[in-house]
C-alpha cells in the first residue's frame, strides 16, 4: 500500500516513525533547507499521511523517509492499518543498510493515555512505539525516541511521562544507550512547532550522520 518513490541506491536516510499525529512531517521539515519541499506534506488531522513520503534535498547529504502513522488513523480500516504496519516493517528490512538512524516520535500528550490503555491496563501488551524500538534494537540499527509537543506540557507532567517511559522501557530490558552504537542511543523532548530544542535534536543527528561516515 505504501506508494513507490524514486530512491537512490547506496544513499543514506533518515527515517521517521511514529503514530499518527505526532508531527514527523513538521520536523521533517525543520530538518530540511528547502522547506517547499514539505509543502502539503503537514497534515492537520490524525491519519493523515497514509503514504510513504520521501524528501530528498540537494542541500541536506541525506534523504528524510517520513513512513505513515502505524497507529489509529482515520478513514481506514483495521485491514489497512495492519497491511501498513507490516509494509512499514518490511520497508525498513530491505532499505537496512542505508539508513543510519531511525527517530521514533511521540506525542507528548497523548502517550500516557497510550500507556494505560496498552500497558497498565494489561501488562501482556506494550504501545506499538516500544514495540517498534525494541524490534529496532533486535535488527542493530540506532534509533532515538522524541517526545514531541511539550510546549502543551507542565513541567511536572513531563517529568512523569520520562518517569513512566523509564519504567517501561526497563520492563522490557531496553537501555538508553547514551553513545554511538545500535539501539536506542538517546532521548529528546522537544516542541517542533515551536522549535523548543529542535537544535539539540539536530546537532545530535549530524553528529550521528557524521560518524557514520566516517566511520
Amino acid at each position: 500500500m505504501l506508494k513507490s518513490f524514486k530512491i537512490k541506491e547506496n544513499h543514506p536516510r533518515l527515517v521517521l516513525i511514529g503514530n499518527s499525529n505526532v508531527g514527523k512531517s513538521t520536523i521533517a521539515r525543520y530538518f530540511l533547507k528547502n522547506k517547499k519541499l514539505t509543502t502539503g506534506a503537514i497534515g492537520k488531522h490524525a491519519g493523515s499521511t497514509v503514504s510513504l513520503k520521501l524528501y530528498d534535498d540537494p542541500s541536506v547529504p541525506y534523504q528524510i523517509v517520513d513512513l505513515p502513522g502505524f497507529g489509529a488513523m482515520t478513514r481506514t480500516s483495521k485491514d489497512l492499518k495492519d497491511k501498513i504496519h507490516t509494509e512499514i516493517i518490511n520497508y525498513i528490512e530491505r532499505d537496512k543498510s542505508n539508513i543510519f538512524l531511525i527517530m521514533v516520535i511521540v506525542n507528548g500528550i497523548r502517550i500516557m493515555d497510550e500507556l494505560e490503555k496498552w500497558y497498565y491496563q494489561d501488562e501482556t501488551t506494550i504501545p506499538l512505539t516500544f514495540e517498534f524500538i525494541s524490534w529496532i534494537e533486535n535488527i542493530q540499527l540506532p534509533c532515538i525516541m522524541v517526545i514531541n509537543k511539550i510546549d502543551r506540557l507542565k513541567h511536572k507532567e513531563l517529568d512523569q511521562i520520562l518517569h513512566e517511559i523509564d519504567k517501561i522501557l526497563t520492563d522490557i530490558h531496553i537501555q538508553v544507550k547514551g553513545n554511538i552504537s545500535k539501539g536506542l542511543l538517546k532521548i529528546f523532548t522537544v516542541s517542533a512547532k515551536k522549535e523548543m530544542n529542535m537544535g539539540k535534536l539536530q546537532s545530535f543527528v549530524e553528529e550521528i550522520w557524521n560518524m557514520m561516515n566516517t566511520g
